[in-house]
């Protein structure tokens, strides 16, 4: 999906149902990013390792009491490190 959609176009139905998920596997499908994903980390084995850190994060995440502060640090550089982060990799695409 990304840079699929014209900008006076609107998506489909189906793409925006689908699209209100905290899942970012199926928003990585979604987007059209998987290949992209696949390609940059054969070469780059940071950006892997932060996309299998995050893709797991769920909305009940936010609530677990066994997230530690290590933990929670992790994730957090994982979404947004500066070289390879998955948000500064997704923005390549918006």
């Amino acid at each position: 999906m990304y840079r699929e959609e014209d900008t006076y176009e609107f998506p489909s139905r189906h793409t925006v149902n689908e699209s209100h998920t905290h899942d970012l596997e199926k928003l990585l499908r979604l987007a059209g990013l998987e290949r992209a994903l696949a390609q940059d980390t054969r070469t780059r084995a940071t950006l892997g390792l932060n996309w299998d850190t995050v893709k797991d994060w769920t909305a009940q995440t936010r609530y677990d009491v066994a997230m530690d502060m290590r933990r929670a640090r992790d994730l957090y550089r994982a979404i947004t490190g500066r070289r390879d982060g998955v948000l500064p990799w997704v923005r390549r695409y918006w």
